[in-house]
């Protein structure tokens, strides 16, 4: 995961970051966090500011395909 993570942070801080081939859309799965982001705008939850209550986790690698970083799940709502 340490060289995942790295190679990720590597992306983002590249000059290609934005390639939709070898930029940080392989990384992610960006349906997740835009649906986070919508439901937590939407209903104006005040827990998601990046410092308490955001979860994410990454898939497993496999030989098809490479694990990605997922948002999610959605909570804490109170």
């Amino acid at each position: 995961i340490q060289n995942w993570i790295a190679s990720f942070e590597a992306t983002l801080f590249g000059s290609s970051w934005l390639d939709p081939t070898t930029g940080y859309a392989r990384f992610t799965d960006q349906a997740s966090f835009i649906d986070w982001y919508l439901v937590n705008e939407l209903c104006a939850n005040q827990d998601s500011g990046f410092y308490s209550s955001c979860k994410l986790y990454k898939t497993r690698d496999t030989a098809e395909v490479p694990g990605r970083l997922f948002m999610g799940p959605l909570w804490d709502f109170d």
